[in-house]
């Protein structure tokens, strides 16, 4: 990744998190900051690495969002500073959200610039929640393992903290019941299809992963623990 691409990412990262800290008159929370790659506009050689900030989540919330800057010139002045540098809409789908392209990756490159810039936002902006959401590694089977096939999709891993809460739920929580055991036997059946035909969007791994973020946290609540985990069944 060049220095200008890195340079420009940041440029636009620092206003999304600027946002998120209500350090201006902003009329409206950021939902969740994302980096993730384009599929829409992708190939098998060719990347592009978006940066989205999702804004609401019905018609009603962005209705809202733009009538808020009538009341308070700060907003308007905000509103207008980030048009400048992103596109409003739905990016994949999923959210409202203001979002732009910031380089252009080979498949080789990718993973590793991904992971130099959540380092990187780590250390700018700690205490920022920012979701990388990396495309698959064809080559780990993460796709195949195991059987928690949803959230192996959108956290990238089969060994991973969250995964390895969801799959401790799964043995000594669903397993030890009947209908525990019939749900699981009708997830293991629809998805891998569902994967099979979405995992690779991120309106998918945007939808799933604020639903799997808020369980997991239940779940680790109620004594789920987050370390490495062999399956039991």
């Amino acid at each position: 990744m060049n220095i200008g691409n890195e340079r420009y990412f940041f440029d636009l990262m620092d206003l999304l998190v600027q946002w998120s800290r209500h350090e201006n008159h902003e009329p409206f929370d950021l939902n969740s900051i994302s980096v993730c790659k384009n599929y829409n506009q992708s190939s098998e050689f060719v990347t592009t690495l978006l940066v989205i900030g999702y804004v609401g989540d019905s018609d009603r919330d962005i209705e809202e969002f733009f009538s808020c800057a009538k009341h308070a010139p700060g907003d308007q002045n905000f509103i207008n500073t980030m048009s400048q540098w992103f596109e409003f809409g739905n990016p994949f789908g999923g959210g409202y959200a203001f979002y732009q392209s910031c380089c252009t990756l080979s498949p080789q490159e990718i993973f590793a610039a991904m992971d130099y810039l959540k380092s990187e936002c780590n250390r700018r902006y700690p205490g920022v929640s920012i979701d990388f959401q990396k495309p698959m590694d064809k080559s780990s089977g993460a796709k195949t393992q195991g059987g928690c096939y949803i959230a192996t999709a959108v956290y990238g891993s089969y060994d991973c903290p969250e995964v390895w809460t969801l799959r401790r739920f799964r043995d000594f929580k669903l397993q030890k019941t009947y209908g525990g055991r019939l749900f699981v036997k009708a997830y293991y059946a629809i998805s891998p299809q569902i994967v099979k035909r979405f995992g690779e969007t991120s309106w998918f791994n945007h939808f799933w992963k604020k639903r799997l973020d808020k369980m997991v946290k239940r779940l680790r609540r109620k004594g789920f623990k987050n370390t490495p985990y062999e399956d039991k069944f």
